[in-house]
């Protein structure tokens, strides 16, 4: 009998946290429609690169403000993947358009929100008749002295979709001599320069790699190899210096 009484009581808790839960559920959901609502996303007249078809969606609220060059139409397997490095979580094969994600992340900026500005911004920085790459600027301010802001490229196969990642390429023991010069001749700093830009270290990692018209580009996330005033740096390295290294693999993308 006192089991039963206890089995009772608790299927009577479970049944009053499961109401809770779903209350706080509903109510979660119904600030959250609040919160996008009067959002507005504004849509660009489309630009093609290469076959592929880019819409520019963009979106602002006081300071804070949002614009993505978003694939429309073109070759289903590269849309795909510029789909996914776009969306990231937020992507699935039925979402045709970032407006969703957009005002969903404008919604968490604002004075009494932990996001207080916001700018996020992806666009085609370089395109030809074998690849696209994109480039992501994104910042964020939480409050104190500076905000945070990353620079970011992916480089795609127009044919299949393939992302340019940083295992195509040869190791950073190989590369590095390569970037040190790229590094000091794109900031016009001495070897010592930055040496002393990078910590007092030239022991570099692989950064980024993307596809630009001059050649490899490598990108830096703020403070990975340089102090914030150094901001995000990045170098490219001519073709012709480093083509002899590459694989077949890699070369695909040249």
């Amino acid at each position: 009998m006192r089991l039963k009484n206890l089995m009772k009581v608790a299927l009577a808790v479970a049944v009053v946290i499961a109401g809770i839960s779903t209350a706080e559920a509903k109510k979660k959901t119904r600030a959250s429609g609040r919160a996008t609502t009067g959002i507005t996303v504004t849509q660009s007249a489309d630009k093609t690169y290469s076959g592929v078809v880019f819409r520019t969606f963009a979106t602002k609220k006081k300071n804070a403000k949002m614009d993505i060059a978003f694939p429309v139409s073109g070759p289903d397997a590269v849309v795909t993947a510029m789909r996914k490095w776009i969306l990231g979580d937020d992507y699935s094969a039925s979402v045709a358009s970032p407006e969703a994600m957009m005002k969903q992340r404008m919604a968490t900026v604002g004075p009494n929100r932990d996001v207080k500005d916001m700018q996020d911004s992806i666009s085609v920085m370089y395109a030809n008749d074998k690849v696209i790459t994109l480039e992501n600027f994104d910042y964020e301010y939480y409050g104190g002295a500076h905000g945070m802001y990353g620079i970011t490229q992916a480089t795609f196969l127009i044919s299949d979709g393939t992302k340019l990642t940083a295992d195509m390429l040869p190791s950073i023991e190989v590369l590095r001599p390569y970037i040190i010069k790229a590094m000091m001749h794109d900031l016009e700093l001495t070897r010592d320069g930055l040496r002393d830009m990078c910590f007092g270290s030239l022991e570099l990692p692989m950064g980024i790699p993307s596809v630009t018209s001059k050649g490899l580009q490598i990108q830096y996330g703020t403070y990975e190899i340089a102090p914030f005033s150094a901001g995000a740096p990045s170098c490219v390295i001519p073709l012709s210096e480093i083509k002899s290294l590459l694989s077949p693999q890699a070369l695909r993308f040249f």
